[in-house]
């Protein structure tokens, strides 16, 4: 498959024409427990280069603890029957303080994964075993499975 190039050799974000550019469709909802919103996106088989038909959807919601949720789902439509490559992200920050003069770096971030895959400069991915090497020297507060304040040294 020949995917439509946007960063160089790399088709970033989807390609010309990612996710980020399309009109998802929206549902709220809310029960004891929480409220959120839940959208959801079908991208047809060809879409910037990429086979098969996927079903994308990703729910926001915020728990009666004040806690926000987010969580990524995808999935190949029924009847497709060519698989595609996917990895859902979000690059929002949120305030969650509720106050506009409050900066983020007192909030804590847990990455809640077993894995995840570095990549170069040039947005390619490492070797299984640089990967392993580049995990094992993150800084303390990234550390997989930990929480950690956004605070000057995590700043991007």
């Amino acid at each position: 498959y020949r995917l439509n190039q946007n960063n160089g050799l790399n088709s970033l974000h989807g390609g010309l024409e990612g996710f980020d550019k399309k009109l998802w469709n929206s549902e709220g909802f809310s029960s004891e427990e929480s409220a959120g919103v839940i959208f959801t996106y079908v991208s047809d088989d060809g879409q910037e280069g990429y086979p098969g038909t996927l079903n994308a959807k990703v729910t926001y919601s915020i728990s009666e603890d004040s806690k926000l949720h987010t969580n990524f789902e995808a999935g190949l439509a029924e009847g497709s029957d060519l698989s595609t490559p996917i990895n859902l992200t979000n690059h929002a920050y949120w305030n969650l303080s509720g106050l506009p003069n409050v900066n983020i770096y007192n909030h804590e971030l847990q990455l809640s994964c077993d894995k995840y895959l570095p990549v170069d400069e040039n947005l390619e991915h490492y070797a299984l075993w640089q990967a392993r090497i580049l995990i094992s020297h993150l800084p303390k507060s990234l550390k997989i499975q930990s929480n950690a304040a956004m605070g000057e040294e995590n700043r991007a």
